[in-house]
């Protein structure tokens, strides 16, 4: 199990970085500004990294610095985090970064959904797979219930997000992914995004579930390419499945469809109705 967690770490780490550095080094263009959506923040490690690398990374156009002029680009980082005890660091982000004010930061204490309301919160000790009850995932001893304030990401993300800006999401949602990026991909809210960065967590779905959650996964990448319009620079959309969350995980049916399509076996049997919610 630990080297399974090492591996998945160091994945997802690999991955992030092939999506973040080309998103920065697009914004680093003289006169660009780039939005770095981080939705499901955690402690805001990855925003704060990002901050912090600026000039370390040599992103000269960026970079805040006493040595040099003022950056002639800018970002905007955004957090969403409905976990109370990360609150006072995400916070006090942008003063730990100790980024200069050509650059905005924005943190939102509440949990990315479909609407605007409160909702049950399943707090974990491992902060990073605490996610909202909405999603019916089977509880685990040790599990504490709170409630948290939503905030509907499409209607925030139509209102907020200028489509002549370079815009990055990273999305890791601890399995409500696959009912809230249907909900943003139908409202038109993953189509300013340039750049993404989506974790997948199949582990914790409804087995009765799993086939439609890997199809979903399947066809993100074009489901984007197809219903949105296109951007000028294109699209990078980098998906990690954490092997822990994704690997050796049962689903239900798949076997029986891979037969049937490859000409064997019977058609598998539909789901029952009220199966597809995830």
């Amino acid at each position: 199990m630990r080297r399974l967690l090492l591996l998945g770490w160091l994945t997802a780490s690999v991955s992030k970085w092939h999506t973040i550095v080309p998103f920065l080094e697009a914004a680093n263009k003289p006169g660009s500004h780039g939005v770095m959506l981080d939705v499901g923040a955690n402690d805001g490690g990855s925003t704060l990294s990002v901050m912090k690398g600026l000039c370390k990374w040599s992103f000269a156009n960026l970079c805040c610095s006493k040595k040099a002029p003022p950056p002639v680009s800018s970002l905007t980082f955004i957090t969403f985090e409905p976990q109370p005890k990360f609150r006072s660091n995400l916070v006090d982000l942008h003063a730990a970064s100790g980024l200069c004010d050509t650059h905005k930061y924005e943190f939102y204490p509440a949990a990315a959904w479909s609407e605007t309301t409160n909702l049950s919160f399943v707090e974990r000790r491992d902060s990073r797979a605490s996610l909202l009850e909405a999603v019916k995932v089977s509880r685990k001893h040790g599990d504490r219930m709170t409630q948290v304030p939503t905030l509907d990401l499409a209607s925030f993300i139509n209102k907020k997000l200028n489509w002549t800006d370079l815009n990055f999401l990273k999305f890791d949602v601890e399995v409500a992914e696959y009912s809230l990026l249907p909900n943003l991909l139908t409202r038109g809210a993953l189509c300013p995004f340039d750049y993404f960065f989506v974790e997948w967590h199949l582990l914790f779905v409804n087995e009765s579930q799993r086939l439609e959650a890997v199809a979903l996964r399947l066809a993100f990448d074009s489901l984007i390419e197809k219903g949105c319009p296109p951007r000028p620079r294109g699209r990078r959309v980098f998906e990690h499945d954490e092997t822990e969350n994704n690997k050796l995980v049962k689903v239900p049916g798949l076997t029986e469809r891979a037969r049937w399509q490859n000409g064997h076996g019977y058609m598998p049997t539909a789901p029952k109705s009220g199966d597809s919610k995830a």
